[in-house]
């Protein structure tokens, strides 16, 4: 596979990353950091010993470098260089006219604002190399005003090439409202199929990126959950020797529950279950006061039914059923990131293992702080199962 030294914060980058990507070529792009001088260490310069990228290192080992050349090398026999002498040699014209009339002011114009913040001492450059790039645009303008492309009315890598810091030019405060002829032509580029623009390619790999660091977090928190789960079984006995966080922000401690029988339910607002909270308050309102309560736990891991705060979940509970047994704070039921009360419940040792299948999942805890029963979510709170396995728990 190919490799690519680059940034791609780099409109010459770009031009490389743009080209392999029309062209569906697989290779390896290795980010190198202008800004801490990689282009300049032994390793860098080993591939370009002019020590600037982009470099393209074949499989075979040969390298090249300059953006254009590598674009004449990726794009020759396709359709964005045509083999007519002509336009290959138009083609050039307008490459050299970019490396030499457009990309030293419009990309070092970005460069002293994107990557350096403007230093004051350099502002008088910053003005001299927007000046030039407002030169370098005219001419492009005109061009444009007569042409949908630079070469032959068709899409080329002499638009790649003009395109890559075009298309980025407001980075360092040129304005391009006042040329309509490049925008329409920008536009005609970006609605081609296989086109992204610099910033897609850099959100696609902050993507990979996160995605890579969300790999390495969740491997952590794996371990970590597998350490908290062995001290789990090996610690906690009871409910009671949990807590969490109640709806209102306030720390709820199962063992002041203790003596009482409890019924603990995972609820969700949006869920063609969520009428059974009026079933839930009648239970807690019958049975409340011989030493029974309702414990509703809010949680968002089945289809999403529970998106709303803390606080949009309690106005609903109250407007909706007039609840008024306790609830708790949003918590995951399942995974390697379970709340450690649900690693008690369901856990290999839990008298009813097993992952919580739905919302509205019952757990029928007695006064020792251990769970009687469990009860699947279509099972309704006023039903005749529930309502006995309460009544024996008090009993």
């Amino acid at each position: 596979m190919i490799k690519v030294y680059g940034d791609l914060l780099s409109g010459n980058c770009y031009k490389v990353k743009l080209i392999l990507h029309m062209l569906d070529i697989q290779h390896e792009w290795i980010h190198i950091d202008i800004t801490k001088s990689e282009t300049h260490s032994d390793e860098f310069k080993a591939i370009n010993p002019n020590a600037k990228i982009p470099a393209l290192v074949l499989e075979q080992g040969d390298v090249l470098c300059e953006s254009n050349a590598i674009l004449n090398y990726l794009a020759d026999g396709t359709e964005y260089l045509p083999s007519k002498k002509m336009i290959r040699a138009q083609i050039l014209q307008w490459q050299f006219f970019e490396q030499y009339s457009h990309e030293p002011f419009v990309a070092v114009a970005r460069y002293l604002k994107l990557y350096l913040g403007l230093p004051q001492d350099r502002l008088v450059e910053f003005e001299a190399k927007k000046a030039g790039a407002s030169k370098a645009l005219a001419v492009m303008e005109q061009r444009l005003l007569q042409h949908k492309y630079f070469v032959a009315d068709m899409f080329t890598i002499a638009d790649i090439s003009l395109y890559a810091y075009t298309h980025v030019a407001q980075d360092g405060d040129i304005d391009l409202s006042i040329y309509p002829a490049i925008n329409e032509w920008m536009h005609r580029i970006e609605s081609k199929l296989k086109h992204k623009t610099m910033q897609d390619f850099i959100d696609q790999a902050k993507k990979k990126e996160l995605t890579k660091e969300r790999v390495e977090q969740r491997l952590k928190a794996e371990l970590e959950a597998a350490e908290a789960k062995s001290m789990t079984s090996n610690n906690l006995k009871s409910v009671h020797q949990h807590s969490l966080i109640d709806i209102n922000g306030q720390e709820l401690n199962f063992s002041d529950y203790k003596n009482q029988i409890i019924l603990l339910v995972n609820v969700a607002s949006e869920c063609g279950l969520t009428p059974q909270y009026a079933g839930l308050q009648k239970l807690y309102e019958r049975f409340n006061s011989q030493g029974f309560t309702v414990i509703g736990v809010p949680c968002n891991q089945f289809g999403a039914q529970e998106p709303g705060s803390e606080l949009e979940i309690k106005r609903f509970c109250d407007l909706r059923y007039k609840t008024t047994f306790p609830m708790t704070s949003k918590i995951k039921v399942n995974g390697y990131d379970r709340h450690p009360l649900y690693e008690f419940l369901i856990g290999d040792d839990a008298s009813f293992p097993g992952d919580i299948t739905w919302n509205f999942e019952k757990f029928l805890i007695g006064q020792n702080g251990q769970v009687i029963q469990r009860f699947a979510p279509a099972v309704e709170p006023n039903s005749d199962e529930v309502i006995q396995s309460i009544e024996q728990a008090l009993s």
